[in-house]
């Protein structure tokens, strides 16, 4: 989660009359993943460290996840902080001047001692939220995969489409295409899940371009594999996200239930829990308006967390995202 940007406060009448309508929005089936086989695997795919959390925290905690479990963090090459006065560094102030100012793009000498103070900070904060939620580091395992948070690419954040592409975010796409191949693939093991955000729009009807890139990326390796994917996919809704753009949030669901034949999942949550997870762990990227949104998409459901669980039998009939008109995100002949 890395936005650069707060979410603006949210009108309480406008918040009531969501509420109403989003109770007959979407139907879904109440699966709290209490039926975990030992032999499962599980990958976790996060755009940033802390994302995962947010987005399947609740899930995270119930404990109940197999031996075998996999946790990636793709675009964890940054030098962002929110919460200059919370953090060990005390690197916030310098670190918003330096990755959205004059160096945007261009890694000179002062943002590359920043980007390994930042890196390694987000790396510590993740690793301290695992061990919590997984029950120690020997219960799961972790990989970051050396991919630029959005800035340190010349790239805006709030930009999920392909128009806006350059050349590193095309390069991002083909090389994360790539991994999700080779993890929907060959994973060995019968039951084999993959969990990540969904891109819902961040502070514009737009998501996080690092969001947009790794979905859109799994989807087409799972399209492209066909029948030999052996992983079902579920996508989670992005917080803090969700609950700080209702309405853009809403409608990018109900188009991307439709686009790739998604089922709901009601998974029910601690969201006290959740936040605390979040808050204790991930301090140099909280921003003040994430636990009100966070808390305010738990409760409009009734105290859960919902899931999207995308069907491996309905992969091949998945369509490229509609602003793809070049060839590297253009899908394959599907096996069926």
């Amino acid at each position: 989660m890395t936005d650069y940007k707060t979410v603006s406060a949210i009108p309480f009448r406008y918040l009531l009359s969501v509420c109403f309508l989003l109770s007959g929005f979407v139907s879904a089936d109440m699966n709290d993943f209490d039926s975990v086989k030992k032999n499962e695997v599980w990958f976790f795919f996060s755009p940033h460290p802390d994302d995962v959390p947010l987005t399947f925290g609740g899930l995270m905690l119930k404990g109940n996840h197999p031996p075998d479990t996999n946790y990636t963090v793709f675009y964890n090459i940054s030098a962002y902080t929110y919460s200059p006065d919370e953090t060990e560094d005390n690197l916030g102030d310098q670190s918003i001047v330096n990755t959205l100012g004059h160096t945007r793009g261009d890694i000179d000498e002062d943002l590359e001692a920043l980007i390994n103070r930042v890196t390694g900070l987000r790396l510590r904060e993740d690793i301290g939220a695992l061990n919590t939620v997984f029950n120690g580091k020997q219960n799961y395992v972790h990989s970051v995969y050396g991919e630029l948070d959005a800035p340190l690419s010349d790239t805006d954040t709030s930009t999920g489409d392909f128009t806006f592409y350059n050349a590193y975010d095309t390069g991002s796409f083909k090389r994360i295409y790539d991994k999700a191949t080779h993890v929907l693939a060959n994973t060995r093991a019968r039951n084999c899940r993959v969990f990540l955000p969904m891109a819902l729009p961040s502070i514009t009807r737009f998501a996080h371009i690092n969001h947009f890139t790794l979905r859109e990326a799994v989807i087409k390796a799972a399209h492209d594999l066909g029948n030999r994917a052996k992983c079902t996919i579920y996508f989670g809704e992005d917080q803090p996200y969700i609950g700080s753009n209702l309405e853009d949030g809403l409608e990018a669901i109900a188009t991307f239930k439709e686009r790739l034949k998604l089922r709901a999942i009601d998974n029910r949550i601690d969201v006290g829990a959740k936040w605390d997870l979040i808050s204790s762990h991930y301090q140099s990227q909280v921003d003040p308006t994430f636990e009100p949104a966070v808390r305010l998409r738990a409760d409009m459901l009734g105290g859960k967390e919902r899931l999207y669980r995308w069907r491996p039998r309905d992969y091949a009939s998945a369509t490229p995202h509609p602003s793809c008109h070049q060839r590297f995100c253009q899908y394959k002949v599907a096996v069926d």
